[in-house]
């Protein structure tokens, strides 16, 4: 089963004035945001309350930042699904070390509240793409997408697209045979990440981005 417990504000007041700036200059109707973690943990059983004695005081951290807005459109940002992310193996490990002994795994994510936000769907999906990182991460608007969270992808047959050998070209070849409908500002951002990496992509890592 799946716990989720809401986590401490994740963003300094200039960090959220800073991604207000941002968000307005997509969509001027934005007024506010607000930013928080939360936590989700892959459990085998009800916590009890002496679990939770000991679980809560391990998801309360950091500065005592305001949460800045709390009512308006949510966005959750999590790890890409399928993936672990390296906060979620050293929380885990805590809480074994603490005796947690049913929990499985702890996960962290974001939660984003924007105030003001437009109905128009094109400049939301832009307002959202703001908020997170599409090579390690996923965005969802729905507490019931979370349902997920905690799958395990099975090993697959992948093929490799050979960036670092043939760069940009075999991008673009890759996108016309895979039908991804990357534009040039997103195929230049991949080339580059995974130039960072010094990898290639495989076949299934261009389809999630």
């Amino acid at each position: 089963m799946m716990i989720t417990i809401e986590g401490p504000p994740s963003h300094s007041p200039y960090r959220l004035n800073q991604l207000l700036s941002e968000l307005q200059s997509i969509d001027s109707s934005v007024t506010s945001i607000g930013a928080r973690y939360i936590h989700f943990i892959d459990n085998s059983e009800e916590l009890t309350n002496k679990d939770y004695a000991v679980l809560n005081p391990l998801l309360s951290y950091g500065p005592d930042w305001g949460l800045g807005a709390n009512k308006g459109d949510k966005i959750i940002v999590i790890p890409r699904i399928g993936t672990t992310s390296p906060w979620s193996s050293k929380a885990t490990d805590i809480a074994h070390g603490c005796g947690l002994s049913s929990i499985h795994r702890v996960e962290r994510g974001l939660i984003y509240t924007l105030v003001g936000l437009t109905d128009d769907q094109h400049l939301r999906t832009r307002c959202f793409a703001t908020l997170y990182d599409r090579m390690t991460q996923q965005a969802i608007t729905q507490f019931d997408q979370l349902e997920r969270m905690f799958e395990i992808d099975q090993p697959q047959s992948f093929t490799t697209i050979s960036i670092l050998s043939e760069g940009i070209e075999a991008l673009e070849a890759a996108n016309t045979e895979l039908g991804l409908a990357l534009n040039n500002q997103e195929m230049n951002y991949l080339l580059e990440q995974f130039q960072i990496l010094e990898r290639d992509p495989t076949d299934a890592e261009l389809m999630m981005f």
